[in-house]
């Protein structure tokens, strides 16, 4: 995203909203204070913002650069969500959906505040899922500090509350869940109140708005649900979002945003029109995450059928899938600790010193009196008391409440949990019986050093119930013990055959071994000894896991390159409404020191402010106060009267005003605006003209007497109005 957003940012141009960004943020704070009393409240916040970014430096990458790393940081939030919500390639899918966009990257590339808005919005979802899953206690505060720092970018992210609490009512929160988030969300709508107020009184911002209709509603969803709003694209994501609908906890976090901020403002604006599609930018982030989950819907299907045609118990598919597909090694996927991971002293080949080390209790975890004892018999069996030692330690964890002594006579990594008193001990017997007994207790003999075990998890009293029945045949409830006794000579190798279970090390597990198909259909053992007892290649899977993860970002880069062209042309300041620069570099040219200019409405000579070498030299003939001192955008302008003398005076003027104006049936509410139009298109003719989108460049002469109307065109003819305004102030919050 972030190399998307830097992508032509430098594209030679302005329109009109980042102009007044650039020009205001140019601005003193004190100035900055002044205007927001009378116009654009709604961005105060923004404003200060660009004021310290613009400060380092004036232009217009400058300007545009918050947004982009605004962009960087939605993209990152929502993979984030989709890591926390389901598995981390499905984040890593939705964050590249989210990247390549077009939508996201349009906004991306304009100085203006929605891109920062989405960012929060994320963050503040992101915070709700963790007070959701984890303790809240910080959470809470840290999501109401980002949701008010959101809400005063731009007062419509307030709708957001609406979606995170279909969410709590989704996944059926806790009464403690739902006190918390309404303390949170008060904070930021408290914070809000002010704005709200004050912005209120200025809402003549918006009346250039309309009502929205179905073609705008269609519009919208086709920017939203797909990288492409036509074609197989366009198909595939629905059908995949409807998928995803099915995705838990992900699409009760996910549906909420993408559909209730829209909603709810397509119908408010049915009765008061407020809605544009970059109010609600941030619900865009619902949509990727969607898309992902059904993706991953799709993946885990065919794995299902996979594991049929492997064996797996066809009640166990949906367990299996879990395990393969959220195993990110072989290791993982086994249970198994490797020894060679953990070099515990001496020599690896032929075993010495491993029981010192093993006695030292890797992955030993006692909160009480807990003890681990390997001992050997007397007589000649140096060798077996370092395979006992062994056993004693390696990857055991005991959770002991009374005095226990846990032993993993295998050397397997068993893990027991005891809350009685229990003891266990293994011994050796004397004489002769050296290697059998090293290999009762490290289970690889001498061979794999801390070898490698399944980790297995069991109850003390079967545990001791096992050992006690190969051994002694008694059991005590209070009080069991175990032992696993071999005597002299050749009977010490079946007594460690009998006390032992098979451990993992010197297996291939890049193998590829038949299926067990001994095993009946309702086979309840544990997962990963099924996978291994049918022999599947653990290699393999993992490498089918990342497989199936490259699969999916390539299938996401795949409409990216096919729509290219457009992300190119998205660059250019051609696709915005208007491009100030080129206007303002034709006035250059055209322009001689001492011509008068009119601005019609006055909005335009945002123009001039956000490039100002052309104008030097010209006189406005309607501006009687800056806008930096008058504390307005474009400046306060001079009476009808005044206005009406001064045009007496000049033979020709130079108008830049609104393309779709001059003639035209509108009738400006500003009486000065009113003298303008009246005098100009009644007294005076168009000599020349320049059109760069919504705004264009003229040259009127006196009619002394009428001469024909002559228009030259520098690039384009002039055309017809555009869609985007028939309003003398196109500038919305």
């Amino acid at each position: 995203m972030l190399a998307l957003g830097l992508w032509g940012l430098d594209r030679g141009g302005m329109w009109g909203d980042e102009g007044v960004t650039f020009l205001v943020g140019r601005r003193t704070v004190p100035q900055i204070w002044h205007l927001l009393h009378g116009v654009d409240a709604v961005h105060g916040l923004y404003y200060l913002l660009m004021h310290a970014v613009l400060a380092v430096h004036p232009g217009e990458v400058a300007l545009r650069l918050p947004s982009v790393c605004g962009a960087a940081a939605t993209a990152g939030l929502v993979a984030a969500l989709g890591v926390r919500l389901a598995r981390p390639r499905v984040g890593l899918w939705a964050g590249l959906l989210y990247a390549i966009t077009p939508l996201t990257g349009h906004y991306a590339q304009e100085g203006r505040s929605y891109a920062l808005v989405a960012a929060g919005v994320a963050g503040a979802t992101l915070l709700l899922v963790r007070a959701l899953e984890e303790r809240p206690g910080r959470s809470w505060w840290l999501y109401g500090a980002v949701l008010a720092v959101t809400f005063l970018l731009h007062e419509f992210a307030v709708l957001v509350l609406f979606a995170h609490a279909i969410t709590l009512a989704a996944t059926r929160a806790r009464r403690t869940v739902w006190l918390g988030w309404g303390c949170a969300a008060g904070v930021a709508v408290g914070a809000l109140l002010p704005l709200a107020w004050v912005s209120q009184r200025q809402s003549g911002q918006v009346a250039w708005l309309r009502v929205p209709d179905w073609d705008t509603t269609e519009r919208l969803a086709r920017d939203f649900l797909a990288v492409t709003p036509t074609g197989i694209v366009f198909w595939t994501s629905l059908l995949l979002i409807l998928l995803g609908l099915g995705s838990g906890r992900l699409a009760s976090v996910a549906l909420p945003l993408l559909l209730v901020p829209p909603v709810l403002l397509l119908t408010v604006s049915q009765f008061r029109p407020l809605f544009h599609e970059r109010y609600v930018l941030y619900a865009l982030a619902g949509a990727p995450l969607l898309v992902a989950a059904g993706a991953d819907r799709v993946v885990g299907a065919v794995r299902w059928l996979w594991l049929e045609g492997r064996g797996v118990p066809g009640d166990r598919c949906v367990e299996a899938e879990r395990v393969v597909a959220e195993s990110g090694s072989p290791r993982e996927l086994v249970g198994a600790v490797s020894g060679g991971g953990h070099r515990l002293g001496g020599d690896r080949r032929t075993g010495a010193g491993a029981g010192a080390g093993a006695g030292a209790g890797v992955g030993a975890d006692v909160r009480d009196r807990a003890g681990s004892a390997g001992e050997a018999g007397a007589g000649g069996g140096s060798r077996s008391a370092a395979g006992a030692g062994a056993g004693a330690g390696v990857g055991a964890q005991a959770d002991a409440r009374g005095g226990a002594a846990v032993e993993a006579p295998d050397g397997a990594g068993a893990r027991a949990d005891v809350r009685d008193r229990a003891g266990s001990g293994g011994e050796a017997g004397a004489g002769g019986g050296a290697r059998a007994a090293a290999a009762a207790g490290l289970g690889a003999g001498a061979r794999g050093g801390a070898g490698v075990g399944v980790e297995a998890r069991a109850d003390v009293r079967a545990a001791a119930a096992a050992a006690a029945a190969a051994a002694a045949g008694a059991r005590d409830r209070d009080r069991a013990g175990s032992a696993g006794e071999a005597g002299a000579g050749g009977g010490s190798r079946s007594a460690a055959a009998t006390t032992s279970r098979p451990s993992l090390t010197g297996v291939d597990r890049t193998a590829l071994l038949r299926p067990d198909t001994r095993r009946p259909p309702t086979d309840r053992r544990p997962l990963h000894r099924i996978l291994l007892a049918n022999r599947t290649p653990m290699a393999n899977l993992a490498t089918r896991a990342n497989l199936i993860t490259l699969a999916g970002v390539l299938a996401a880069t795949a409409p990216f390159l096919h729509g290219l062209p457009a992300y190119r042309n998205d660059r250019s300041a051609a696709n915005r409404p208007e491009n100030l620069a080129a206007v303002s570099a034709l006035a250059g040219h055209e322009l001689r020191p001492g011509d008068p200019v009119l601005f019609l409405p006055s909005f335009w000579r945002v123009t001039a402010s956000a490039y100002p070498g052309p104008f030097v030299g010209a006189r406005d003939l309607a501006l009687g106060e800056s806008g930096a001192s008058s504390g307005t955008l474009s400046g306060r302008e001079v009476g009808p009267g005044v206005l009406r003398a001064r045009l007496a005076g000049v033979d020709r003027v130079w108008i830049v005003a609104q393309s779709n104006l001059l003639p035209s049936r509108w009738v400006p509410g500003d009486p000065t605006d009113r003298v303008k139009l009246d005098v100009v298109d009644g007294e005076f003719a168009r000599r020349q003209e320049y059109v760069r989108g919504r705004v264009k460049l003229a040259l009127y002469i006196r009619r002394m007497p009428p001469q024909p109307t002559q228009s030259t065109q520098s690039t384009q003819p002039v055309s017809t109005p555009t869609p985007h305004s028939t309003s003398p102030n196109p500038t919305p919050p």
